[in-house]
């Protein structure tokens, strides 16, 4: 598997016994943490899976301003909520 971040593009070396205990997962997440080892060998990076966790939940809520929560009235007599601006990080 293709992994990339900010920094670059790297190998993600899955072996068949772990791909099988986390099938599930791994093909229907909509974004996973992998753990594991690092291995470089000159510019060629691979990441040797361990473990995979879930990240999907996390992804609720993206684009979408927070929200205060119930307690905080608006001054202007209005009943939708307060949304905080955000930095967009783009």
């Amino acid at each position: 598997m293709t992994i990339e971040d900010e920094t670059g593009i790297g190998n993600l070396v899955i072996w068949p016994s772990l791909f099988e205990g986390q099938r599930r997962l791994i093909l229907s997440a909509g974004m996973v943490a992998c753990h594991g080892r690092l291995q470089r060998a000159g510019e060629v990076i691979h990441l040797v899976a361990h473990a995979f966790e879930d990240l999907t939940p996390m992804l609720q809520g993206l684009g979408r301003p927070p929200t205060i929560p119930g307690g905080h009235r608006r001054r202007d007599g209005g009943s939708a909520p307060i949304h905080v601006p955000t930095r967009d990080f783009r």
